[in-house]
């Protein structure tokens, strides 16, 4: 007798060579093997004859070949089969199947299984069927005659399984059929029970030795909807036995969780004050209430393991950006990781704008690129200062002046001569020559310093009551495909200097705001003797201009060597925080954001403290254990915008602890979603022209990019040109 655990090689008619085919299939032992199911079945008991059936079902016909051929036409092979009932005859097509051209012979029975469809004349055909020939005597091999005999008894005259093909259609539904049917009659009688006789009772639970015989051979009376939706009392019980399984080890698995050594997270008034600048908008109650459940776990020392449910659009990444604030003040780094390289330049443009003014570093770890918010690595930049100051040259690469770029030029409001590694003195008035007042002046100053060493050489600033002037040196951001540096461009440079001072100086005013003027460019330093004119002019504007006596001190000049200042405005700051007491250690990134390449690219981590996983369904659990399996454990907070029935979550994530974002912010546009027919063409690309007229993007999303053989649709690679014609001028 076969016992569960037999190798399947030992069953009649498999041996080894087949073993390893159903290897493939994760079948190894009887009890995979058995627990392979049918994934329909197909009543050939009382099958439809040709002249019942009605377009639009789904149906079983058994019929004889009558003809067959393969048509070819300008796009795909088109094979088609003609079977009948007596006089009556139905059509069958297959796309693009030469394969089928000498499957079928006349005279053969064959079962057809699919959708039912008029023709353009009206007559009735099934599209891509699928197909079984009956009486295939050749698949028994060195069967004798009783046993084709008692093969063909499983194919007519009952409700049959139908499996799923394997082994390049070797391995046929009928070859499943035969080899299941004789292990079942060989199977061991007593098989154990692991589900208790009290919880069988109470849920009317079947034995699993009959579960699996009446799954693969249902009875006569049951109740073809019943099979055909998995509904059958074999059914039920096989998938008790299943979610019973994974319910008992999600629950180990959270045991185990809990037993591991966590980050236990300090959130004092300090992690709130950052908690709270990061904020873009008021926050909703919702999200209040989520990120409330969050620090609470993250404050205990056991690791957190928390899902974040909510529709797109509903807030859920600044809350996750929230929980990453508590682990980066507490002096931990956060690992970000999405699913596609675009969601994960997402996430790094958008903390980049809201954390880096807040001095919170950041790295992008993806397959096509990886940089760092600050300086790249390969520029030794640090230690560089104005010893000698060539044309737009950098003063550590003097020697590379044949290499520097041609000028650039733009429509906005700055120099002709963006070059690289160029020296620019900037003067910035504030509006109506608003008087800044000592604290604001400090603002200014820390702002321009906070960039200094990480997209700038600052060599110089001076704020004065109206207006600020320094000099700086922009720096390298990335490089570009052609391995090409990429430097900060002005206009970036100086959008954040003044985005970030200006919003800090309306809050400590309590006020609101334009605070800067346009910006304008005194002089692209050109030599030593420019570069050392224009450094005098800034550092002595207050007693030149004065606004402070001669011997009077003004405290909003800085230069690099300046390092009393910088100790003075460090006490103005108040204490050291965790995070910057780190930051002293170490220059590892805060936060760490990227994809895949996270787990395989060499990325290592100083002092992991939360992992962040955007649309976790992606992502397999051996790769989220390459982050989380550490000592001390990081918390884990998963997000998902896909709507998930709590029992299903309970389900699937009983290892995680729920919280679900039900409320949408108020300023959220809405959403209008409109179907227009093609007729209507002509009014959708007015509507079209009309959005971009008025500087907005438009979409036009296909199914395919290239065009497939296989599928009737269009492509967006074949219909670029059609939409750049329609759009013109606009630039597709």
């Amino acid at each position: 007798m076969l016992e569960p655990s037999t190798p399947v090689q030992y069953v009649k008619g498999i041996g080894p060579r087949l073993a390893e085919v159903l290897a493939a299939k994760d079948i190894a032992t009887v009890d995979d093997l058995l627990h392979y199911l049918p994934f329909r079945y197909e009543d050939r008991l009382n099958p439809r004859s040709v002249a019942e059936l009605r377009a639009g079902e789904m149906a079983t016909v058994i019929a004889e070949v009558r003809n067959s051929g393969l048509f070819r036409t300008r796009r795909m092979p088109i094979f088609q089969l003609t079977v009948g009932q007596g006089r009556t005859r139905l059509k069958c097509i297959w796309f693009n199947a030469a394969y089928l051209q000498d499957r079928f012979q006349a005279g053969q029975m064959v079962a057809l299984y699919g959708k039912v469809e008029e023709d353009r004349d009206g007559q009735l055909q099934i599209m891509q069927p699928q197909f079984e020939i009956l009486g295939d005597i050749n698949e028994e091999g060195g069967a004798d005659e009783a046993e084709k005999k008692a093969a063909a008894s499983l194919e007519i005259g009952r409700i049959v399984p139908i499996y799923e093909s394997t082994g390049q259609g070797k391995l046929t539904p009928r070859w499943f059929r035969r080899i299941i049917r004789w292990t079942l009659d060989n199977l061991s009688p007593d098989l154990p029970d692991p589900i208790p006789a009290a919880v069988r009772a109470h849920l009317s639970l079947v034995s699993p030795r009959q579960a699996l015989s009446k799954v693969h051979w249902p009875d006569a009376g049951e109740s073809f909807t019943d099979l055909q939706s998995s509904r059958t009392s074999a059914h039920i019980r096989l998938i008790f036995d299943e979610l019973f399984f994974i319910e008992l080890g999600l629950e180990l698995k959270r045991r185990e969780q809990k037993a591991q050594t966590g980050i236990a997270f300090q959130l004092n008034d300090g992690v709130r004050a950052a908690i709270k600048k990061i904020l873009p908008f008021h926050p909703t109650a919702a999200q209040k209430r989520v990120l409330k459940e969050i620090a609470t776990d993250m404050q205990t020392p056991c690791p957190m393991r928390r899902l974040l449910q909510g529709d797109v659009g509903s807030g859920k990444t600044i809350v996750a950006f929230q929980a990453a604030i508590i682990a980066i003040e507490n002096g931990y780094q956060v690992a970000l990781m999405a699913p596609t390289e675009i969601l994960a330049e997402q996430h790094y443009a958008v903390l980049r704008r809201w954390l880096e003014p807040l001095g919170v570093r950041l790295s992008i770890r993806t397959a096509a690129r990886q940089e760092e918010s600050g300086p790249l690595p390969l520029f030794d930049l640090g230690s560089a200062r104005v010893s000698r100051v060539g044309d737009g040259v950098s003063p550590a690469r003097t020697s590379d002046t044949e290499k520097t770029a041609e000028a650039r030029y733009t429509r906005r409001r700055l120099p002709h001569f963006e070059k690289l590694w160029a020296i620019y003195a900037v003067t910035i008035g504030t509006r109506s020559r608003r008087c800044l007042s000592p604290s604001s002046r400090t603002i200014v100053l820390d702002a321009l310093r906070h960039f200094h060493d990480k997209r700038y050489d600052l060599f110089a600033a001076c704020v004065m009551p109206d207006h600020v002037h320094f000099l700086l040196q922009p720096w390298p951001k990335e490089n570009d495909d052609a391995g090409n540096a990429v430097f900060w461009s002005l206009t970036e440079l100086l959008h954040s200097i003044k985005s970030f001072s200006a919003h800090a100086i309306n809050k400590a005013e309590k006020t609101s705001g334009t605070v800067w003027e346009k910006e304008r460019f005194d002089r692209y330093v050109r030599s030593d003797r420019d570069l050392e004119e224009k450094f005098h002019y800034i550092t002595r504007n207050p007693w030149d201009g004065e606004v402070a006596g001669q011997n009077e001190d003004y405290a909003w000049v800085w230069t690099q060597e300046d390092e009393a200042r910088k100790e003075s405005a460090s006490r103005r700051d108040g204490a050291t925080s965790t995070r910057d007491a780190r930051a002293t250690q170490t220059d590892a990134p805060h936060i760490i954001i990227g994809t895949h390449a996270l787990l395989y690219e060499g990325v290592s981590f100083d002092n992991l403290g939360l992992v962040v996983i955007d649309e976790q369904h992606k992502f397999g659990v051996s790769q989220r254990a390459r982050l989380t399996t550490r000592e001390p454990a990081p918390d884990v907070l998963v997000m998902t915008a896909t709507p998930i029935p709590r029992t299903l979550t309970m389900t699937v994530y009983g290892d995680l602890d729920v919280s679900i974002i039900d409320e949408m912010p108020s300023h959220r546009g809405k959403i209008i979603t409109a179907v227009r027919e093609q007729g209507k063409l002509p009014e959708v690309l007015t509507f079209l022209r009309a959005q971009l007229e008025a500087g907005r993007q438009a979409y036009i999303v296909y199914p395919l990019i290239d065009e497939s053989e296989k599928l009737d649709v269009k492509a967006a690679a074949a219909e670029f040109e059609t939409w750049r014609e329609r759009l013109r001028p606009f630039r597709c």
